[in-house]
């Protein structure tokens, strides 16, 4: 850690870099802040990572929902995303679907 951040102490700082802290320290957290401060940031999931990843999760979503068993809001809770995320995860995987019942 550089000079400049030895006299910091990690419960004076906003919530935020609080927990950034924990997770990757001090050193990255300053560096995120100066990068991406006042912006809201979104990470997806980890399965969401590749393009490989986030269709097979979609098409599972859209099975789920296909079964009537689910609500959005219930498919939301399940695989921790908003209503609009699951809205457009079932679009991609219709989408795909279309188009590889297209190819064949």
């Amino acid at each position: 850690m550089d000079a400049r951040h030895d006299s910091i102490k990690i419960e004076e700082l906003h919530p935020v870099y609080q927990m950034l802290t924990q997770v990757i320290g001090l050193e990255a957290a300053v560096k995120l802040g100066r990068e991406f401060g006042g912006q809201n940031v979104y990470f997806p999931q980890l399965c969401a990572l590749t393009a490989s990843g986030r269709k097979e999760r979609d098409r599972k979503i859209a099975e789920d929902y296909e079964t009537g068993q689910y609500s959005k809001g219930e498919l939301g809770r399940k695989y921790k995303m908003t209503g609009m995320g699951i809205t457009d995860a079932i679009k991609r995987a219709k989408a795909e679907k279309t188009s590889s019942d297209d190819k064949e």
